[in-house]
């Protein structure tokens, strides 16, 4: 599922980007929701299920921030 996730984030490597990890029924799945993302920013629906998530932060470095911490609260 990572391969997956990381094949997908480099088709637009520039920019944020936010995939689902969902738990549906028998088996987990790599969804990608609705999204309005650029290169610092992702907006994006809550995925039905979703008992996880992997992101992309495109060309800025990995770091958390208050808006990041707020997003993950719906967790």
């Amino acid at each position: 599922m990572l391969e997956l996730a990381i094949a997908k984030f480099m088709t637009k490597p520039d920019i944020e980007q936010y995939m689902a990890i969902t738990w549906e029924g028998l088996a987990y799945w790599l969804r990608e929701p609705k999204q309005e993302a650029g290169a610092g920013h992702v907006n994006y629906e809550r995925a039905e299920y979703c008992s996880g998530f992997a992101c992309h932060t495109g060309s800025m470095p990995a770091r958390f921030s208050p808006i990041d911490d707020f997003d993950e609260k719906r967790f």
